[in-house]
């Protein structure tokens, strides 16, 4: 990929981003929740972390589509965000909102730990290390 076809790309998702950003609260802009699931899937396919990140809580949130919110929130674990990958290993842990996967549920909460998340520290502590 040439460097302008890479700068397009990062212009594409931010911009994508933040125009979702700005429909999903009605910053500038009428209110309007289809068309900034529209942008800001689009920034998430494109590797948008916080747009990732936004759709798994716009989908979280009550009447919303908990396997949509997982599948998001599995992407932006998946690019490194520390705080989803404890959301995708409780995920698993516990069967929510995707199927139980004790081998899933270990690999993101132990990732989340290396990063420094105390919390996915004190999970594997507690279910996956030897007492």
């Amino acid at each position: 990929m040439d460097l302008l076809a890479a700068k397009g790309r990062r212009d594409r998702y931010a911009i994508g981003s933040a125009a979702g950003d700005h429909y999903e609260i009605g910053k500038g802009v009428g209110q309007d929740k289809d068309m900034a699931i529209k942008l800001l899937s689009t920034a998430s396919a494109d590797g948008n972390l916080t747009a990732a990140i936004t759709l798994g809580a716009i989908y979280m949130r009550p009447g919303g589509n908990l396997a949509m919110a997982m599948k998001q929130t599995e992407h932006a674990a998946k690019l490194g965000d520390r705080s989803s990958q404890l959301i995708v290993g409780r995920a698993y842990l516990k069967g929510t909102g995707v199927d139980a996967d004790i081998a899933k549920a270990e690999f993101w909460l132990r990732k989340s730990a290396e990063g420094g998340n105390e919390r996915a520290r004190e999970l594997v502590r507690s279910n996956f290390e030897r007492k």
